[in-house]
């Protein structure tokens, strides 16, 4: 994929984002791993709604500003982490859905999804890490393309910006429908 396509990507996922209520005010961020350590991200203190192609940024590994006039996104250093643990991945796109949020803040898993697809889709168990420590990623992104963070939301990580966002449109309907399925006699996990 060239430069042009994943900030295409990276534009039309942004607008996902704001449109499926992912993200408010300057929440959320999405990165895609070029070739030798360099990066094209979203700027900080940005609605993911207002972001152009101008505004993006080509940085390098340390978050230096290569193209672009804004500044970094602060959880860069997280984006980092998974990309170290997880070489495999090309794109994160993190988010705060209200299902994945309300997993998020209460500090729980999901855990074993209790949809098939689900398990096709995001991976075998959805953890919640407590922090961005090598020992919780590993544990959360073993077997899992999808994970959720304290009190930050939730993270998925794909070949594509794109394959990143499906994966957080996936990652939200599952937590709702486990939330729902709390209210009716709890989530019985698929074997």
């Amino acid at each position: 994929m060239n430069v042009n396509e994943v900030k295409l990507q990276i534009l039309e996922t942004c607008q996902r984002l704001w449109n499926r209520n992912f993200v408010a005010n300057h929440d959320g961020n999405v990165s895609y791993k070029l070739e030798s350590d360099r990066f094209i991200v979203t700027p900080t203190s940005f609605s993911k709604k207002d972001i152009k192609e101008e505004d993006l940024l080509l940085i390098d590994s340390q978050g230096n500003v290569l193209e672009g006039k804004h500044k970094v996104f602060s959880e860069f250093s997280n984006h980092l982490m998974i990309y170290k643990n997880r070489p495999d991945v090309k794109s994160v796109v993190h988010a705060h859905p209200h299902g994945v949020t309300a997993f998020s803040i209460s500090t729980r898993a999901i855990g074993v999804p209790g949809i098939a697809e689900a398990i096709v889709s995001l991976g075998g168990t959805i953890e919640t890490v407590n922090d961005f420590s090598n020992s919780e990623l590993e544990r959360a992104l073993k077997g899992s393309d999808a994970f959720l963070a304290s009190a930050n939301g939730g993270w998925t990580v794909g070949q594509t910006v794109l394959q990143a966002f499906l994966r957080m449109e996936f990652l939200e309907e599952l937590a709702q429908s486990h939330l729902l399925a709390q209210g009716v006699g709890g989530v019985k996990p698929v074997d």
